[in-house]
């Protein structure tokens, strides 16, 4: 009962509701102006402080709403869906929204959401069950598509404005979620910078700003305005950042695969990968198990930037590479590739199609490694194209990029707890 009333609740947010159990309140949601305003009356400030909204479609189908921040550790995983203003379980639509979080490097997907859909009252049956609690789309597929994508661009938007906050004590500071109480209304246009704006390690980078915000949310703090500064290299593994405020540890070997991962994806979609021609063209013997792979992706592959053909026999003849190997040996990254496809499960990928795991793939072969010393220009441009990323918390393989270390916890290492800033 108390299910069937939030889900009314939600669709009505215009609407008082009221239940009670032997004398004693369960519900009390009086009338609110908005779906976002219901959603902190009934589940409370904590719970709103960890959503994002979720606000786009394609076609014809309209998807709004709210999704829960795949930091959150008490996420259930509830999705709530809405359809034309009836709520409705739809496991297609389940999937997508699964789909969505595991693209933002959620090995676990448990996705909470909260989606309304608007579509043609034409294009969607809703007399497939008795209690109505199904409906069949004409188009599922661009149903499917619509939630998918407008989800893992809120969750993405979401991503690229906060960092994992290191717990290093028991204290918690005050407040939390204020920041997006406030801004709930505008949230839904935050920028979302394309995976064009992405820099290449190469040379300097004009860093992007992440979003305005300073609250903490589901155990994640927003980054600051200001650009962050590179302060210099950990172990030649990892890129020391500060953002003013707090010092930021970054992976650079995940976060130069994610920033190259999609620079190929931007290029793939604009057919513009860079090639380079060998002088002198390679012959190369791979060995019989991946012969199947290098067939199944070989139109990937050429558009990735490699010239691959078969040679007779278990040889293939190689006269280009993909300019990101730079000079790394081209018969050795191809068979390293293959392999890496080959061996690696489903359940280790933080992208779905295959065309994405082989530019993962692709990257992660041609990024920075760790144990490798990097100019300064070289892990500022990392960490520029990092804060510019679509998602920008993982690596395509869900292995994260950074990790915040909060300025107050450095702070009580030196027993400065009356420190402030002037």
């Amino acid at each position: 009962m108390a299910e069937a009333l939030t889900l009314l609740s939600l669709a009505r947010p215009d609407v008082g509701f009221f239940l009670s159990s032997s004398a004693r309140a369960v519900m009390q949601a009086p009338p609110v102006d908005g779906v976002f305003a219901r959603v902190h009356q009934v589940f409370g400030a904590t719970y709103a402080a960890e959503l994002v909204p979720v606000e786009g479609g394609q076609a014809w189908a309209v998807v709004r709403g709210f999704a829960r921040s795949p930091s959150s550790s008490a996420s259930r995983g509830v999705v709530r869906l809405f359809v034309n203003g009836r709520a409705v379980h739809d496991r297609a639509i389940a999937r997508a929204v699964t789909e969505a979080y595991r693209a933002t490097g959620a090995r676990d997907p448990r996705p909470e959401v909260l989606l309304f859909l608007e579509v043609p009252r034409h294009l969607v049956d809703v007399n497939v069950h008795p209690a109505k609690t199904e409906v069949r789309f004409a188009e599922p597929r661009t149903v499917w598509s619509a939630v998918e994508h407008a989800v893992r661009e809120a969750l993405g938007a979401g991503a690229r404005r906060a960092a994992p906050r290191v717990e290093l004590s028991d204290e918690r500071t005050a407040g939390a979620g204020r920041g997006f109480l406030e801004t709930a209304g505008d949230r839904a246009g935050i920028r979302r910078d394309g995976a064009s704006a992405v820099a290449e390690p190469e040379g300097e980078t004009d860093r992007a700003h992440a979003g305005t915000g300073a609250g903490e949310a589901g155990g994640t703090l927003l980054l600051d305005a200001a650009p962050p500064t590179v302060l210099g290299q950990h172990r030649n593994t990892y890129i020391v950042v500060s953002d003013g405020e707090d010092l930021i540890l970054v992976d650079q070997h995940t976060a130069h695969e994610r920033v190259r991962f999609e620079t190929l994806v931007d290029h793939l979609a604009r057919g513009s990968v860079e090639s380079q021609i060998l002088l002198v063209p390679l012959v190369v013997t791979l060995p019989p198990r991946l012969r199947p792979g290098l067939e199944a992706q070989q139109e990937t592959l050429r558009a990735l930037g490699f010239d691959v053909e078969p040679f007779g026999g278990d040889a293939v003849r190689v006269g280009a590479v993909p300019a990101v190997l730079g000079t790394r040996d081209p018969a050795a990254s191809l068979q390293t590739l293959l392999a890496d496809l080959l061996d690696r499960e489903s359940a280790e990928w933080a992208v779905s199609s295959a065309r994405e795991r082989v530019a993962a793939t692709l990257a992660c072969h041609s990024a920075a490694r760790a144990g490798q010393p990097l100019a300064l220009d070289t892990m500022r441009a990392i960490v520029g194209g990092l804060w510019s990323a679509v998602q920008p918390a993982t690596c395509p393989h869900g292995r994260p990029t950074r990790v915040r270390v909060p300025r107050d916890d450095v702070s009580r290492w030196f027993r400065r707890t009356g420190w402030t800033r002037a």
